[in-house]
């Protein structure tokens, strides 16, 4: 039994794939230190995205979640299954864990997906089969920040036909993101209901928030590690510059006729491609947007801030780096054809 589960949960698009690829590439390391990090619970390419945590919380009926299908949950015997093997597994892993007295997870989607009390009861109690105690930790990212990073995401996985600021009633055009997905406060508030207050430790993804401004650093100190015992700290899943994320939109359109293996391969090579030569932050609101963007979640934050950060004015500094441009054109469409074309041929 591990003294204490420290939990970390996202949001997404706060680094957590970076956090995962420290786990993956140190998971002997940590151990030594005492920090166990389950296999059992990790998606089948062994990447330390501990996915079947979502899998196994979510609500009876959903069973067309593509994490449950990913781990071939399709019906209700199947999950039964599914939750009975997860926790045997995990059982087995954690009396082998001589040593170890903490148990370190990683998943993004439990912060978006996992939204109703019923299954963080699940979570909660598949986590007490082997922890006395549970810690969570959780990134917070300024509105404007999450929205344009989670844009230049739905058009790497294959969006097309949507707008960077989201209309969140219009499904067409706006249904790539929901609502929720920045409601903070309501978000910790049912956090906090199961697992407690003083067990949701708050932090904010800003270069002034973060421990040596890195996320996976942060993270280590928090949970009582020296960084400085290690020497990698990756940065993955980095974005676009606006005319490749324009160019890239594009050709998800073109693509839109193929089967959706087909498309997603070549989408793949050319975006591998296109992060060789042009990464970058992508598209940017203006200010004027952005400030409208998050005042929608205004009361979400002060709730937050009120909770978590009563010593700040408010939950998030004042923006004043936003750039003055919406939707530049692709004028470097020839020279992007160019880079496919020598890579390719």
């Amino acid at each position: 039994m591990f003294k204490r589960a420290l939990l970390h949960i996202g949001f997404e698009k706060t680094g957590s794939t970076s956090v995962q690829v420290f786990l993956t590439d140190n998971i002997a390391r940590l151990r030594a230190l005492g920090y166990f990090v389950p296999r059992s619970l990790v998606r089948e390419d062994g990447f330390c995205n501990h996915t079947r945590l979502v899998a196994y919380a979510l609500a009876d009926h959903k069973l067309d979640d593509d994490l449950r299908l990913h781990h071939g949950v399709t019906n209700a015997a199947q999950l039964a299954a599914f939750r009975e093997t997860t926790t045997a597994n995990l059982a087995e892993e954690a009396a082998a864990a001589t040593g170890c007295g903490f148990m370190l997870l990683s998943n993004e989607h439990l912060s978006s997906r996992v939204t109703e009390a019923a299954e963080l009861a699940n979570l909660q109690a598949l986590l007490a089969t082997v922890c006395e105690q549970v810690t969570i930790f959780v990134y917070l990212r300024n509105q404007a920040d999450l929205l344009q990073s989670a844009y230049n995401e739905a058009i790497k996985v294959g969006f097309h036909n949507i707008d960077l600021i989201p209309d969140f009633a219009n499904k067409a055009t706006g249904g790539w993101v929901e609502r929720r997905y920045f409601e903070y406060g309501s978000t910790l508030a049912l956090w906090a209901e199961t697992f407690g207050q003083e067990n949701i430790m708050v932090r904010l993804f800003e270069p002034d928030g973060l421990l040596f401004g890195d996320v996976v650093q942060d993270l280590l100190f928090r949970i009582h590690v020296d960084p400085s015992r290690f020497t990698a700290f990756p940065r993955a899943n980095e974005g676009l510059d606006a005319s490749a994320q324009h160019f890239l939109k594009q050709l998800n359109g073109s693509l839109a006729h193929l089967a959706a293996n087909d498309a997603a391969r070549i989408r793949e090579r050319v975006i591998d491609i296109l992060m060789q030569e042009r990464r970058g932050t992508g598209r940017k609101l203006t200010a004027s947007d952005a400030a409208a963007f998050v005042a929608q979640f205004e009361d979400e934050n002060e709730s937050v801030r009120r909770r978590w950060f009563p010593d700040r004015p408010t939950l998030f500094r004042t923006r004043d780096d936003i750039a003055a441009e919406v939707d530049p054109p692709c004028d470097d469409s020839f020279r992007i054809m160019t880079l496919l074309l020598e890579a390719l041929l």
